[in-house]
């Protein structure tokens, strides 16, 4: 998926502008005319926020490589570990960008044009993510949310549950819980499945596909509120409590992927219109041999089978997930 390159792209472009100019300067723009576009880098007044010897980063040029991250995905570098990854990645480049310019790279024609165009390719970038902000507004999530109920129907339990390894000790506590006994407590104490042992034993939400049959089979059945008897399964005897129960996943659990997919669409859409417009005529050195045979057509996609929902790779990002 496109998104993936953006970072790639952006530190490119970033290289680029340390091209050809220079060699005490990183936001030049390369030199030699090519015919693509591009822009001089504006001034950078905005203060250096982290160095490491001779090298520092300026709040202004941060910025500019968070552009390379999707609007949405922006908040988990908001903290100092995530600034941190990303500044010692841009250092990084900055020095071997200066490496670049001892040996001469900088200066070699080829690569001032290759400079130019991942520079080019960071502004495609950042076009194709406006595209995508654009569709994955609050608005179209709702409206595909509404339209597509359907697909978010799904009996769920919220459920905690303590696992232990003798039927004795399944009795042992589930009497205690009888009495009062708090059953995050217990999970705590008695619980050997690891992963829900911090946390109180709790499961979360997940639906009956997702569990061992007799754990589903005994989880589902309850009412919301109640505590099992011991049930066996082929890891030990679990004690269940059913929180809560629903027959539908909420918006907000199934947002982030509907936003995918309306901003993978919007590009999708946006590109194959341009595609339909493209005349391809290859000249010069590329022209085609006379009496050569045509050009093999691109291999088409493999067809979805008979009853077989024709978006279904597309649609794959908006899936529901068990929560």
């Amino acid at each position: 998926m496109f998104r993936a390159s953006l970072p790639i792209a952006l530190a490119a472009a970033l290289f680029a502008f340390g091209c050809g100019g220079t060699s005490g300067s990183s936001d030049t723009a390369p030199a030699g005319g090519t015919g693509t576009a591009s822009a001089p880098a504006p001034a950078d007044d905005s203060g250096v926020v982290a160095r490491s010897g001779d090298h520092t980063i300026t709040k202004n040029e941060f910025e500019a490589e968070m552009l390379a991250i999707p609007k949405r995905a922006r908040e988990r570098y908001n903290t100092d570990r995530g600034r941190k990854s990303i500044i010692e990645r841009m250092l990084l480049n900055k020095i071997m960008l200066t490496e670049a310019k001892t040996k001469g790279i900088t200066e070699d024609p080829l690569v001032q044009l290759a400079a130019q165009a991942a520079a080019n390719k960071a502004y495609v970038a950042a076009f194709t993510n406006s595209l995508q902000d654009d569709s994955a507004t609050d608005e179209a999530v709702t409206a595909y949310y509404e339209e597509n109920q359907q697909r978010y129907a799904r009996e769920m339990v919220k459920a905690k549950h303590i696992l232990v390894k003798e039927l004795a000790t399944a009795k042992e506590v589930k009497g205690k819980l009888d009495t009062g006994a708090e059953f995050a407590a217990m999970a705590k104490e008695y619980s050997t499945d690891p992963g829900s042992k911090r946390r109180g034993g709790d499961l979360g939400w997940f639906t009956k596909e997702r569990m061992v049959k007799p754990f589903s089979e005994a989880a589902f059945a309850m009412e919301k509120g109640a505590i099992s008897d011991p049930v066996e399964s082929k890891f030990g005897f679990h004690i269940i409590q059913v929180d809560d129960k629903r027959s539908q996943q909420p918006l907000e659990e199934v947002r982030a992927g509907i936003e995918r997919l309306l901003g993978s669409n919007s590009v999708k859409d946006y590109t194959d219109g341009v595609r339909k417009t493209l005349s391809v005529e290859l000249v010069g050195e590329f022209a085609p041999e006379e009496g050569a045979a045509p050009a093999a057509e691109p291999t088409k996609p493999v067809q979805p089978r008979e009853g077989a929902d024709a978006g279904d790779a597309e649609k794959k990002a908006a899936e529901p997930t068990d929560k």
